[in-house]
């Protein structure tokens, strides 16, 4: 905007990209006017952190106006490589009395433990689709609310 409130329009624009770590112009990408005013540019990133940016608008060679910002693509923190600490899963098998290293065929160990009672759910599963599938067609076919004409 100019000092009238007016979009500036028809500048020479172009997108410094900055790299952080030493302060030099990484890359310089020309910005085309998209409407009135507004300036864009596709910035392809190549590796992963913080990046400056830096937009400088001319007029004839000259600076007109600057603009900076700045952009961050982090490294996804799921992907980092850490130590494990067992020390938080002992405490939770000391509180539960569970056990912090078990042996594999301590995994599968029902503890003495039977099933007493059987029962299937498929029945159940199938009244509540039966019941869902005739409450759909009871909304589809009966009028709730009135009659009302169809207008074309």
């Amino acid at each position: 905007m100019d000092q009238d409130d007016r979009f500036v329009n028809g500048l020479e624009t172009v997108l410094e990209v900055v790299d952080p770590r030493d302060s030099k112009v990484k890359k310089t990408i020309p910005m085309e006017q998209t409407a009135a005013g507004r300036y864009e540019a596709e910035l392809p990133i190549d590796r992963y952190g913080s990046f400056v940016l830096k937009a400088v608008h001319r007029r004839e060679g000259r600076v007109v106006a600057e603009s900076v910002g700045a952009v961050s693509l982090p490294y996804p923190e799921e992907y980092l490589r850490s130590t494990p600490d067992p020390e938080p899963l002992r405490q939770v098998g000391v509180v539960t009395g569970g056990i912090a290293q078990v042996a594999p065929a301590q995994l599968a160990d029902a503890g003495g433990e039977t099933i007493k009672y059987h029962r299937e759910l498929w029945p159940f599963v199938l009244l509540g689709a039966a019941c869902f599938f005739m409450c759909d067609l009871y909304l589809r076919r009966v009028r709730i609310f009135g009659y009302r004409p169809m207008k074309f």
